[in-house]
């Protein structure tokens, strides 16, 4: 239960644009749950917002090792992360 309410107020939180503090949680829940593909995927976003696009990536990778996970959405924010680190 303490992963959905945290999930739920980082999402809050990136919404408001308040990437960093949202990737704090994230990042908790990615420790906390680390074969959890939408943690990683939502933390790869926060990292992405603040254009940290190594991690970012790292973490979409992380994410596509679960059969579960969209992959065209994953796949989709590794080509913009790409695209931005070339920019």
């Amino acid at each position: 239960m303490k992963k959905v309410l945290r999930n739920n107020k980082a999402n809050k939180l990136f919404h408001k644009d308040e990437f960093i503090k949202a990737k704090d949680l994230y990042q908790k829940n990615s420790i906390e749950h680390p074969d959890d593909a939408s943690s990683l995927y939502n933390l790869g976003d926060a990292y992405y917002k603040n254009k940290q696009y190594d991690k970012a990536l790292s973490e979409y990778q992380n994410a596509l090792k679960d059969e579960k996970i969209n992959k065209s959405w994953v796949w989709n924010n590794v080509g913009n992360s790409y695209f931005k680190k070339k920019n």
